[in-house]
């Protein structure tokens, strides 16, 4: 049986972050597995994200519990927090009380930050995001709010599905404590709005155009003649439609897709 520490976030990040932030790949920025007493730091944090932008915070806990946030803004040195990021949100991946893997939006923008970070000398915090989790570093626990539902439309799943079975209360704070086994940091490399790929196959400009118009508005261009097909969308919506249909795309046209 696999341990708590050992799930296939890559599985994960395909299976449901790639759509969830518009993107079709992802890169590594970040990992520290508590276990193996690495301490987590403010500093080491702040280096990891520096000047990075659509970052995904996972949050992994010694019960099971797996989930984080989104973070649609660049972060630049002196980002201490981030106010209006219109792409924000929170979400579960494993939790303890059955709910599938969902997203959830803040109620009221504006209110509260997003995501605050720490100055590099601190020892105690890594980051927070208000409404959701207080991260310190691997010595101290972190907590989870219980005013959550008050800050994020979540529903009625409540708070619980972030911290099940690990319930103690820090009635100063109002949150819940959470034993935190790994927190991995991904950067999300969006959908644009062209693609190419090679038709294994004769295929004329008429039939593509045709086939591609139910996506959006899309502009067709044969490059040479070797198959290769350049699909132009004039909007990232469009195309990422488009995106998440290339397994089907690749039945059809015996082709691969590749996005540039």
């Amino acid at each position: 049986m696999k341990s708590h520490t050992q799930y296939d976030f890559n599985e994960l990040i395909k299976n449901y972050l790639l759509e969830w932030t518009n993107s079709y790949d992802y890169e590594k920025l970040y990992v520290n597995m508590s276990k193996s007493n690495q301490t987590r730091t403010a500093k080491e944090f702040n280096e990891a994200i520096e000047g990075k932008d659509r970052l995904v915070f996972i949050i992994e806990s010694s019960k099971g519990n797996v989930f984080g946030s989104y973070c649609g803004s660049k972060i630049e040195s002196s980002t201490a927090y981030v106010w209006d990021d219109p792409n924000h949100f929170v979400f579960t991946l494993k939790n303890n009380v059955d709910i599938k893997p969902k997203i959830y939006k803040r109620r009221v923008d504006g209110i509260l930050p997003t995501l605050c970070l720490w100055s590099n000398e601190n020892q105690e915090n890594v980051f927070s995001v208000p409404g959701l989790c207080w991260i310190t570093n691997a010595f101290k626990p972190s907590l989870v709010y219980r005013n959550f539902s008050n800050i994020y439309n979540d529903n009625g799943d409540g708070y619980g599905v972030f911290c099940t079975n690990e319930n103690k209360i820090e009635k100063k704070t109002n949150a819940s404590f959470v034993s935190v086994s790994s927190i991995q940091v991904y950067r999300m490399k969006p959908i644009g709005t062209s693609f190419t790929f090679k038709c294994h196959g004769k295929f004329d400009k008429g039939s593509l155009d045709s086939f591609f118009s139910k996506y959006g508005k899309c502009h067709v261009e044969l490059k040479g003649t070797a198959g290769y097909v350049r699909l132009n969308f004039e909007n990232a919506t469009d195309a990422a439609k488009c995106y998440q249909d290339k397994d089907k795309l690749i039945e059809k046209f015996g082709s691969y897709l590749e996005v540039k």
